[in-house]
Order: C-alpha cells, then structure tokens, then sequence
C-alpha cells in the first residue's frame, strides 16, 4: 500500500484553471451588444453622413506584433572520430527575444519590417541577415506600449 505524505509541495501546477479564467475573461468581452458599438463607431469614422468615403482603402493598415527567438537549439554537429572537446559558439544574449512588427494595409501595400531590439544603442549590424528592407531599433524597456 502506497504512504501519503501531505508535508510534500505538489508537483504539477494547474495551469489548466488559468487558462480557462483568461478565455472566458476574453469571452466577456466579445458580446453582442460591444460588438454593434464597435460596428457603429468603425462606420461613422470610415464614412459621412451622405454615405462617402473619409478614409480610404489605402489609408487603413493593419499592424501586428511579434516576438523572435534570438537562440535557436544548436543542430546536429558533426566532428572526427575522437576528438575530445566540441564547442558551439552561442550568443550572449539568451533568452532574449526580438520584436517585428509588421504593417500592410488593405490594398495589399506591405510597409517594411520594424525589428526592435532589446538593447540601449542600436548597431546596423543587427540587420545583416534579416529581412531585405527592414528598419531596426533598440529599446531598452520590455514593451512597446510605454
């Protein structure tokens, strides 16, 4: 017969209960009556009274936000046969993550990638291997709405 010890921390963490509060909170938020407000204010920015166009297709962008790992796990590496020693050069910077946003608006018109760096001064350098045409930047703080 197994001995139940109650002193003992658990070892899994229930992170299923988390998860659900965060979808229903989101849930909330996605109701009828918010969805018509939203419907109603989009309308009266996008057109006049007499039904024209304020803004047009080519002015309304869409602009999206993402983070990208800077360390990728090391592949496979090969050496001779009884070498001792095999070193992988890595990046200091572990775990830090790189954020790309990405603008395009509704006629298809792509705006170049924005890749924001976790840094204090921004290196050209950065962008040797990213994306033709990116524009880089360091900012220092985590987020991007401070």
């Amino acid at each position: 017969m197994a001995k139940i010890v109650l002193d003992e921390k658990p070892r899994f963490v229930n992170t299923q209960a988390r998860r659900n509060v965060y979808s229903l909170q989101r849930a909330q938020g996605y109701n009828k009556s918010k969805i018509q407000i939203f419907e109603q204010v989009l309308e009266n920015e996008l057109f006049d009274e007499n039904g024209m166009r304020r803004i047009t297709a080519e002015n309304i962008f869409n602009v999206d936000e993402t983070g990208v790992c800077v360390n990728q796990k090391p592949h496979t590496i090969l050496a001779k046969k009884g070498k001792k020693s095999i070193s992988v050069i890595q990046s200091a910077e572990k775990g830090k993550t790189i954020t790309a946003v990405c603008c395009v608006s509704a006629t298809e018109v792509n705006c170049p990638p924005l890749m924001i760096f976790p840094r204090k001064r921004f290196k050209a350098e950065l962008l040797d291997r990213g994306p033709i045409g990116a524009i880089g930047a360091a900012c220092y703080r985590q987020r991007l709405d401070k």
